[in-house]
């Protein structure tokens, strides 16, 4: 098992926690799983019903909640086919479903669910969602 850490920024959601991982092994798989916010408290049969929601609403992605309480979003790719333009993909695939769920993430993720001020500058990875322009009309299936 190989496994890379990265941050990723959407258009709203910024300091997106990332983990690509690969399963080397013949008929292995590169997933990539993003930390979507910090563990779950209370309401978490209310997440867990929104979770299974966005299961059936985003194509190509899945949904569940880390062993520590955290809920994530993971997309996977067959390693031994995945080319470089797919896990790009991917990547924004995974930056895109979370500026989509933004605000019924906030609660999770901020204290009163308020994000803090926008601090300004160039987002991460504007290269990296302009390399797929018609991707986020196709999230939803």
């Amino acid at each position: 098992m190989i496994a890379w850490d990265l941050t990723l920024d959407g258009e709203r959601r910024r300091d997106l926690k990332v983990t690509l991982i690969a399963d080397p092994q013949p008929g292995g798989a590169l997933i990539v799983w993003g930390h979507l916010a910090p563990p779950l408290g209370d309401g978490l049969r209310k997440a867990y019903r929104s979770l299974l929601e966005w299961n059936d609403r985003f194509t190509f992605a899945k949904f569940g909640i880390a062993p520590d309480g955290r809920p994530t979003l993971a997309v996977e790719l067959p390693l031994e086919s995945a080319r470089d333009e797919d896990l790009s993909a991917a990547l924004a695939r995974v930056a895109l479903i979370a500026d989509r769920l933004f605000d019924e993430t906030a609660a999770w993720i901020w204290i009163g669910g308020t994000p803090p001020a926008e601090p300004g500058g160039e987002r991460r990875n504007r290269p990296l969602l302009a390399a797929h322009p018609g991707l986020a009309e196709r999230l939803e299936g």
